[in-house]
């Protein structure tokens, strides 16, 4: 990032569930009229969080993939918006770039942090970050599946076409295949992850690093 650290924000301690607890979504007024921010480096946040997000009211759900595009968007949202979560995938990016929106006035950073790692919650409160944002402890504690090995570079190349929110005809379009043949890898791709909700299936192989 391109901002210095300076003096951090101390802000307090909040800790909410993916979907948030009741009052943990600002709202500036009743018609939703409130700006959300995405600081993703994968799809993770963008899958989870996205629809939620719109769905709680939220009017625009700005998405930022790299330290890039989160200098962008503070270039067109000057005053800043209401809520932003930043992934600690972004490493040690990820307290600049809590510091940058903070400095910019979004009102409250969270901080998405699936792994718990204590130094990357430490380094984004004292950048300014005003809470953490936990998943449900069963996500935490499922281990991710050897998928490197198992699963071919044609099925994770349906993988990622499927996090990228595409339809199966869709996906078939794009990789010359029948609608036939996408379903058998997807069916193929089920078998070895052990789940065949795709928005599973993609957190999963997010979280084993294949896509």
């Amino acid at each position: 990032m391109t901002i210095d650290r300076e003096s951090p924000v101390q802000p307090p301690l909040e800790v909410v569930s993916p979907l948030g607890e009741p009052g943990s979504v600002p709202a500036r007024d009743t018609a939703g009229a409130w700006t959300a921010l995405l600081v993703d480096s994968t799809q993770e946040l963008t899958l989870t969080l996205r629809e939620a997000l719109r769905e709680c009211g939220a009017r625009d759900v700005v998405l930022a993939h790299s330290v890039d595009e989160v200098e962008e968007v503070l270039g067109h949202h000057p005053g800043g918006g209401e809520l932003a979560v930043v992934s600690a995938h972004f490493g040690a990016d990820t307290g600049p770039i809590v510091l940058a929106l903070r400095h910019a006035g979004w009102e409250r950073v969270l901080l998405f942090n699936p792994v718990g790692d204590s130094a990357a919650i430490s380094e984004a409160f004292d950048a300014g970050a005003t809470g953490v944002l936990s998943w449900p402890t069963s996500y935490a504690q499922v281990a991710p599946p050897r998928l490197t090995r198992d699963l071919s570079e044609r099925e994770k190349e349906v993988l990622s076409l499927v996090a990228a929110g595409l339809s199966n005809p869709q996906i078939g379009t794009e990789l010359g295949l029948s609608t036939s043949n996408i379903r058998g890898h997807l069916n193929r791709i089920s078998h070895v992850i052990g789940t065949g909700n795709r928005c599973h299936m993609v957190l999963i192989a997010l979280r084993a690093r294949v896509i």
